[in-house]
C-alpha cells in the first residue's frame, strides 16, 4: 500500500503545505511536492486515494496528464465530494481541491504540471493520504 502524506500549516488566506511519501524504501527527506489549499482546508484526516475520471478534465476546463482524463481523488471526505489533487497555480485554480508544485513562493505554486505528473507516476492501488497539520 502506498500511503502520501500532506503536511501543512496555515497561510493568510490559504493553506500552504507539503506532500511525502510515506514509504520505508523512499528517502525520509524527500518531499514529492509542494501544495496548497483554501483558508478553510480539507479536514485532517486518512482518506482512500482512487485514480478517477473527472468531469472538468472531460469538458478541457482542467489539465490531467492521463489520456483518459483521470485523476486522483480523495474518498469519504465528509461533507465533500469531488476533492481531487490537481495542477494549479494559486487558491484561484481550486474549488477546494489540492494544488501541487514543484516550487512554491508564499501562496503561489509553480511547474504544477510537472509535479502532479510526479504525484500521479508515484501513485498505486491501494494507497491513501493522511492529512495533518505541522
Amino acid at each position: 500500500m502506498i500511503e502520501f502524506i500532506l503536511e501543512r500549516s496555515r497561510g493568510n488566506g490559504y493553506t500552504p503545505g507539503e506532500l511525502w511519501r510515506n514509504e520505508p524504501a523512499w528517502p525520509a527527506s524527500a518531499r514529492i511536492c509542494y501544495t496548497l489549499e483554501l483558508a478553510n482546508p480539507i479536514p485532517v484526516g486518512v482518506y482512500k486515494l482512487a485514480l478517477t475520471v473527472s468531469g472538468r478534465a472531460q469538458r478541457g476546463t482542467l489539465w490531467t496528464p492521463d489520456p483518459e482524463r483521470r485523476l486522483l481523488e480523495l474518498v469519504g471526505v465528509p461533507g465533500y465530494t469531488a476533492i481531487r489533487i490537481h495542477a494549479g497555480n494559486t487558491i484561484k485554480d481550486t474549488e477546494g481541491c489540492i494544488l501541487v508544485g514543484l516550487g512554491q513562493v508564499g501562496a503561489s505554486l509553480s511547474q504544477s504540471r510537472d509535479a502532479l505528473k510526479a504525484v500521479m507516476a508515484l501513485f498505486e492501488e491501494p494507497a491513501t493520504i493522511t492529512i495533518r497539520e505541522k
